[in-house]
């Protein structure tokens, strides 16, 4: 296992259990990181605190904008492995 990116919410009693495949004595590094709700830019006419810092980023802000402007419909994760399942005509990507 090289990298393992986990995301949760704290609850009351602040637990973070760890997953089982992790080996034991292994060496790990925990990096807790406050995530913004927010995605970016506007979403439903309201502005967000995302800024993206390249230019790349700046244009990508932008076609997104555009697509929900145009009444584009933003994907769940899990809407977006069944879209990309779909056009891959059912391959899954291993």
């Amino acid at each position: 296992m090289e990298s393992l990116s986990i995301e949760t919410t704290v609850k009351e009693d602040h637990l973070f259990h760890l997953p089982e495949e992790l080996p034991v004595n292994s060496r790990i590094r925990i990096v807790i990181e406050r995530i913004d709700n927010s995605v970016s830019g506007t979403v439903s006419g309201k502005s967000t605190k995302f800024q993206p810092r390249t230019q790349l980023g700046r244009e990508l802000l932008a076609l997104r904008e555009e697509y929900i402007a145009s009444g584009g419909k933003l994907f769940s994760e899990d809407e977006l492995d069944a879209e990309m399942d779909d056009r891959r005509g059912g391959v899954i990507d291993e």
